[in-house]
């Protein structure tokens, strides 16, 4: 009985006469005009850019909501939430080896048993959480692979600390305190220099800027940012996002149904009087819909958006929203305009015009 190999084989011998046949065929055939040639090489693909040896450093900070502990059971309720990325596009880059560099910048800055040594320390004695956006090919969010940033609850005086924080790990990286695994310095160190954007709804840092050996700007708004919304990192708990379908019932009317991170916002859910359905592939949704789903008035559509941001304190969202129907004597003007309001929420970021039905 034949083994594996010998199949093998025998399929190679049998193919072999076809092969040979077929070279006896076209180097009898007429030979090809040279501008009838194509490369037999595959394409090369186009290198990538290099980036520069020296580029500002930016530091980008959005609101993310206003109760902490929706986001993570170690946060204290009725906290606010920041996020602060961490742009720096040069090679090499201030966030290159950021684990490894800021575990031992917070073991050189440590001067008590109090402060945090680690990363981990960094979460469990201060409540600053760091995240790495992983590659993803099926998040919801417009995610940029690999940016790194921070969350850290509570208002001003925390925000700044941790501003304050990430500005001497800069300093700290470029004086060479880690070299990482190439062990070469910054060049061009001492022009290293710091954007802080500080988006709509963040307070006003307490920080001064000259106390750094940095050249350090503070600019509101995120015009010129290199991140323009808190949708392109993870979020504290990884690539997880509440997502909000909107879909149109009448000319009056919608239908709201929120799925994804919700569990923390459970009680909230409750409290609001949106109950928990199934959704008929085995998942669960939360469902606005009847008469708390009437668009019609100015009210109606405020009560609405106050769910959204009052009642669900301001939760990072994800909508996929159907457009309002344009249809012959049909007057959908009042769905477009809560449609309108809704996009318009700082929270909320479109991210495909289609419902759960679409």
């Amino acid at each position: 009985m034949p083994g594996m190999f010998d199949k093998l084989r025998s399929a190679r011998a049998a193919s072999a006469p076809a092969g040979a046949g077929g070279a006896t065929a076209a180097a009898g055939g007429a030979k090809k005009r040279l501008s009838e040639l194509t490369s037999a090489e595959p394409a090369r693909k186009a290198a990538a850019p290099r980036r520069p040896d020296s580029a500002p450093a930016s530091l980008c900070i959005f609101p993310y909501g206003t109760n902490a502990a929706s986001h993570m059971d170690s946060w204290a309720a009725g906290q606010r939430v920041f996020q602060v990325q961490v742009v720096h596009d040069a090679y090499p880059s201030l966030v290159t080896d950021i684990v490894p560099a800021m575990n031992a910048f917070l073991s050189q800055a440590s001067t008590s048993e109090e402060d945090p040594k680690t990363i981990q320390d960094l979460t469990t004695k201060c409540g600053v959480r760091m995240q790495i956006t992983r590659p993803s090919s099926v998040s919801v969010a417009p995610i940029v692979s690999w940016r790194v940033g921070f969350y850290i609850p509570g208002g001003a005086q925390q925000l700044s600390a941790l501003v304050d924080m990430l500005l001497d790990y800069f300093e700290f990286r470029v004086n060479g305190g880690y070299t990482g695994k190439e062990k070469k310095p910054f060049p061009h160190a001492h022009e290293q220099s710091v954007k802080v954007f500080r988006s709509d709804g963040v307070p006003p840092l307490q920080i001064d800027c000259k106390a750094h050996n940095l050249a350090v700007e503070v600019a509101d708004g995120v015009e010129g940012s290199p991140a323009k919304s808190a949708f392109e990192m993870s979020g504290p708990l990884g690539d997880k996002w509440l997502v909000l379908d909107v879909e149109v019932v009448d000319e009056t009317h919608v239908s709201l149904g929120w799925t994804g991170r919700t569990w923390g916002l459970r009680q909230a859910f409750e409290d609001a009087g949106i109950p928990l359905c199934e959704d008929g592939d085995g998942g669960f949704v939360r469902v606005v819909t009847g008469e708390m789903g009437k668009v019609e008035s100015e009210e109606d559509c405020e009560g609405i958006l106050k769910i959204i941001t009052e009642d669900l304190s301001s939760f990072p969202c994800l909508v996929r929203a159907e457009d309002a129907p344009v249809e012959g004597d049909k007057d959908y003007s009042a769905v477009a305009a809560f449609l309108k309001k809704l996009r318009e929420l700082p929270h909320i970021l479109l991210v495909k015009d289609s419902a759960r039905s679409a």
